[in-house]
Formats: structure tokens, C-alpha cells, sequence
């Protein structure tokens, strides 16, 4: 699952309206400060086993992704930061990506997780910047393509987040949560 099932969900479990303009970052914020953490527990599988690795459509990988090679203490902080990200642990989470980044500043999937983690701690500024750096190291990262859109309708920069849902399936076609998000930006949009 990614971040626009989980916001969706969150969203209707708190009670938030999808067919308004009620997703904004602010309600997104209000939705998800207070329950997400204290109810992990109550979370379907798929959502506690959030996130799913960084991928490409199946059997695509990026000339960059083979380029780079990843230096152990990076790989090890990485995988430690992916860890607390699933145990939701944002603070200690965001310190691994960034640990690992300071390590292997030309990582682009720790940019892109590191992404995702300060969106969840309401960063978004930084957010914007560590996702736009993951695509400027792998320019067919759909995931961080995907990710940056949600950033964008949370943003409610509608357009933004459709060419960037729209980017990420010219990359990867059969990306269900960026088919998702160029829904809810047209959606938006109207």
C-alpha cells in the first residue's frame, strides 16, 4: 500500500469526506496526528506492512539502479530507516534516511523514502526536496514520481500532481497507487 491508499484511509476513517476538497495537507494532518500511531493495531495487514519496497513496474530496472552501487554502512542505514518507517517510527526513521544519505548522498530510493518520511512528519518543504532529488538521481523512479504527486494534492496543486501521476505510469503502466492518484487529481481538477 502506498501513501495515497493509506491518506484514503485514514481520511475515511476519520471521517473525512473524499468527494469534497477536504484532502488537503491540513485535514490530512488532523486525520492522521491523533489515531495512525495509537491505532496500528486496528489497521487492516496490508496497511501495518506499509511501505512496500521501492520498485519499479515488474521486471524493469533503471540504468541508474544498476550504476550505483550502494556502500554497506548506507545499505545498513537504509534498511534500519525502512524498519522504524514500518514500525512508525517517523523521528528515528527520518535520522536512519538521513544518516544513510549523509553516507551515500546519490541513493536515490533513501531520497525517496526520506521523502515520504517528512511528508509524515508534516515536512513538506523537505519532502518536496528529497523526492525531487530521488528523481533527479533515477529520472525513471515512478514510485517517486507517484510520491511527489501525492505531495502535490495534498498541496492542492492539482495540476502538478496529475503530470506527475502521469509521469509515473508512462513509467511503470500497471503502478495501481499512481492510477489512484490520477484519479483523485481529476477528480479534484473538475
Amino acid at each position: 500500500m502506498g501513501i495515497t491508499e493509506l491518506l484514503l484511509f485514514v481520511c475515511a476513517y476519520r471521517g473525512i469526506s473524499q468527494d469534497s476538497e477536504a484532502l488537503t495537507a491540513e485535514k490530512i494532518r488532523m486525520a492522521t496526528q491523533s489515531d495512525l500511531r495509537g491505532q496500528q493495531e486496528l489497521l487492516e495487514p496490508s496497511v501495518r506492512s506499509w511501505p512496500p519496497v521501492p520498485q519499479q513496474a515488474p521486471g524493469v530496472t533503471s540504468v541508474a539502479r544498476l550504476a550505483h552501487k550502494v556502500p554497506k554502512d548506507a545499505k545498513k542505514a537504509f534498511d534500519r530507516g525502512t524498519k522504524l518507517w514500518k514500525d512508525g517510527k517517523t523521528a528515528e526513521a527520518v535520522a536512519a534516511l538521513e544518516e544513510c544519505i549523509r553516507l551515500d548522498p546519490d541513493f536515490a530510493a533513501a531520497h525517496n523514502n526520506l521523502g515520504v518520511q517528512y511528508y509524515l512528519a508534516y515536512r513538506l518543504d523537505d519532502s518536496e526536496r528529497a523526492l525531487r532529488r530521488a528523481i533527479a538521481l533515477d529520472p525513471a523512479y515512478a514510485e517517486a514520481y507517484s510520491n511527489l504527486g501525492v505531495l502535490n494534492l495534498a498541496k492542492n496543486n492539482f495540476n502538478e500532481a496529475e503530470g506527475m501521476a502521469r509521469r509515473a505510469l508512462a513509467l511503470a503502466p500497471r503502478n495501481v497507487e499512481a492510477q489512484r492518484l490520477l484519479n483523485e487529481t481529476l477528480r479534484h481538477s473538475k
